[in-house]
């Protein structure tokens, strides 16, 4: 049986249709996949941004601690001045730590963090109380400095484990 050229025009016609179809398919596929992992990509990276920052304030409120038993002529700093950095960066911590946990990361590393909130609390809690007493009592507050320096060791190697 033979086949016209209209007939062979229309087949290679509709092969190199179904041919583009097939490519478009897996062109849209690939782009989904790809889509996929740019956006899985996109939130570790906030995750490990978040959590980078939020070592900063680890050591931010290191340095507030000090800062409120430094001497005042010599830093230009108030205690007014040190108790209101230290209240915004431990809110500024905890906020970080709370949006990784939402971030909806993996399970295991939302347990970590998980981990990590009664250590950063405790620190937290033990530099507002430094900062706090050392506007009244220098010394008193000084005292504390074994025990925040062991709260700060604690917390840096939870967050090195999260």
């Amino acid at each position: 049986m033979a086949v016209s050229i209209r007939q062979s025009v229309l087949i290679g016609g509709g092969a190199a249709a179904a041919l583009t179809g097939i490519i478009a398919g897996a062109g849209f596929v690939e782009i989904a996949q790809l889509s996929r992992a740019l956006d899985a990509n996109t939130k570790s990276l906030q995750a490990v941004r978040r959590h980078v920052e939020g070592d900063m304030l680890h050591d931010g409120l290191r340095a507030d601690v000090l800062a409120a038993l430094s001497n005042p002529a010599e830093t230009g700093l108030t205690i007014e001045q040190v108790q209101s950095d230290t209240s915004e960066h431990a809110a500024w911590f905890r906020r970080l730590v709370q949006e990784n946990k939402e971030a909806g990361l993996d399970p295991e590393i939302v347990a970590a963090l998980s981990a990590v909130e009664p250590l950063l609390d405790a620190y937290i809690g033990s530099a507002l109380e430094i900062v706090s007493l050392a506007g009244t009592d220098r010394a008193a507050a000084a005292a504390k400095m074994p025990e925040f320096g062991t709260r700060f060791e604690e917390l840096e190697v939870a967050l090195e484990h999260a």
